[in-house]
């Protein structure tokens, strides 16, 4: 796979910078972090246009969008597909140190509990027709998906390989 890393171009917008523990509102007091929905559109051109897949990884990858789509472009041209079909940006992922896990197919399992049960670490997560960031259980997104059902995530591991 070819190796892209442009410099930032003006208009770039890098995903936040987050502290490992930043301020939450806790539920009486009881010191347990409530998930946080950060709104973040990493598009340079501020669209909202079907690119879910390279936001997700822009933010988990604390990398530019411009970086990420054209990376999943060689990734689909190698493979004859588009950048944000699931076998594209599976395989990209990997290359990277991503590994997949699976989850339970429950519907009352939302992504706002899987972000809560994710407090540490950056996670691409799947819900079948979105992807979305989390990262220090945060949700960062364009919008707010919190209320998705989650069926698959990604996180960076040492070995890569399939659950």
């Amino acid at each position: 796979m070819l190796n892209i890393s442009p410099q930032p171009l003006s208009g770039d917008r890098i995903p936040p910078s987050l502290p490992q523990s930043h301020q939450h509102i806790t539920p009486q007091n009881t010191g347990e972090k409530v998930t946080m929905y950060i709104e973040f559109n990493g598009n340079p051109c501020g669209k909202s246009t079907g690119d879910c897949v390279i936001r997700a990884i822009s933010v988990a990858e604390n990398t530019s969008w411009r970086k990420v789509y054209l990376s999943l472009c060689v990734e689909g041209y190698d493979e004859c597909t588009f950048g944000d079909d699931n076998k594209t940006w599976d395989k990209y992922l990997k290359s990277l140190g991503y590994r997949r896990f699976n989850l339970p197919d429950v519907k009352s399992y939302k992504l706002s509990d899987f972000a809560n049960s994710h407090k540490q670490g950056s996670y691409i997560v799947g819900t079948g027709t979105h992807a979305v960031a989390v990262v220090n259980g945060d949700i960062i997104d364009s919008w707010d998906s919190s209320g998705d059902t989650p069926l698959y995530y990604y996180t960076k591991t040492s070995d890569g390989g399939d659950s």
